[in-house]
């Protein structure tokens, strides 16, 4: 590393006034950044944050942005010769194809990147040829990769076993968590915090909750805190809760929630679930996990990695809705042993996922052969 000039970085990514983990990623990285010797610069890629509840009907005004972003990613990386480009794209085709154009370019100008995989979708490279066979071909002119998960780091070892591939997880600011509040209640305080939607599996957990109350379980509060996918989902879900008033009646739901608001919710809840098809790594499982929730999540992604089944957590197969009902029984009969063994999630979760940590291996994997 040259000590008498700073190293300037550029990192492709989302609007960081963006919803969604990988936004959320750079805005807590860059508000904590404390590397002085390392700039880090960021391009605006995809649809910005402004138009995000109409983002899937902008099919021209999608085309005629990122046309836009690639020409002034152009002009950026000639203006401002950046040592190296972090590009951030998640397994699914259009963030493909759109990262895999800007390593291309930074190619051109002789730029070092390395791709950050977000999204991970199992079975990508293997099933879909064509996308394989793009990913192969422009990726591999990656100088290294960065994966959320040591699973996915396995697989795709398999398709670039030259390459160095690092595994970061996300990240959280431990000044941010709340004391949790140990005051006894009758109530067992259950939150999920994402995205209301089919593939979180929402819908397993509604009609999960309708079982248990059919059972004789009432103790049961949950609190929702998370935007609508769409306004079809959010119809659906307006349908079964009034088909199932009973359900209904245990659910509050409070929008998308960030800051402040949403530790205090972790702060004030026995149990965080998240019952999701697919992740890749979870902010809010970090963040439950350190606010001293017991977990209960899907065997997806890293959340395995994250939590420690039967200890802190209980971890389920997707799509599950009998494993998801044992789990929470599970809980409501030990919950004082379980939120016991909790207490020790925050000290855990500062060495491994704190912001200050990841920011320190964030400026080693940077200015790495440089």
């Amino acid at each position: 590393m040259n000590h008498n000039n700073k190293i300037k970085i550029v990192i492709c990514c989302k609007d960081l006034e963006s919803r969604g983990g990988v936004a959320n990623f750079y805005r807590v990285l860059s508000s904590n950044w404390n590397y002085p010797q390392i700039n880090l610069k960021f391009h605006e890629v995809g649809s910005p944050h402004k138009v995000y509840n109409v983002r899937k009907k902008r099919y021209f005004g999608y085309i005629l942005d990122s046309f836009k972003q690639i020409v002034r990613f152009y002009g950026f990386l000639k203006k401002e010769k950046p040592d190296k480009v972090i590009v951030n794209p998640s397994l699914i085709p259009i963030p493909i194809i759109r990262d895999g154009i800007y390593l291309l370019i930074a190619k051109k100008l002789n730029i070092k990147v390395i791709t950050f995989i977000r999204g991970w979708r199992e079975n990508f490279l293997s099933s879909k040829w064509i996308y394989r066979m793009y990913f192969l071909k422009i990726f591999k002119h990656s100088g290294n990769f960065i994966v959320l998960a040591n699973s996915f780091k396995d697989e795709l070892q398999k398709y670039f076993p030259e390459k160095p591939i690092e595994v970061m997880y996300t990240t959280y600011d431990d000044r941010e968590i709340l004391p949790r509040n140990t005051k006894t209640e009758s109530k067992i305080k259950m939150v999920y915090i994402s995205r209301v939607s089919k593939e979180k599996g929402f819908f397993v957990l509604l009609n999960v909750m309708k079982e248990l109350i059919n059972k004789g379980i009432h103790n049961l509060v949950l609190n929702v805190f998370g935007h609508f996918v769409d306004q079809n989902m959010e119809r659906e879900v307006s349908v079964f809760l009034n088909e199932n008033p009973n359900v209904k009646q245990i659910i509050n739901f409070h929008g998308f929630v960030d800051g402040t608001k949403k530790y205090q919710a972790l702060a004030d809840s026995h149990l965080f679930v998240l019952p999701s098809y697919k992740e890749g790594c979870p902010n809010s499982v970090i963040e439950a996990t350190a606010a001293g929730c017991f977990v209960i999540a899907t065997n997806v992604g890293a959340i395995p990695e994250i939590v420690k089944d039967g200890f802190n957590s209980i971890i389920i197969k997707p799509k599950n809705n009998r494993e998801l009902e044992s789990a929470i029984t599970k809980f409501c009969e030990n919950k004082n042993t379980y939120l016991q063994n909790c207490s020790s999630n925050r000290e855990k979760a500062k060495q491994k996922f704190d912001i200050l940590a990841i920011n320190k291996k964030i400026a080693e994997i940077t200015t790495r052969d440089l």
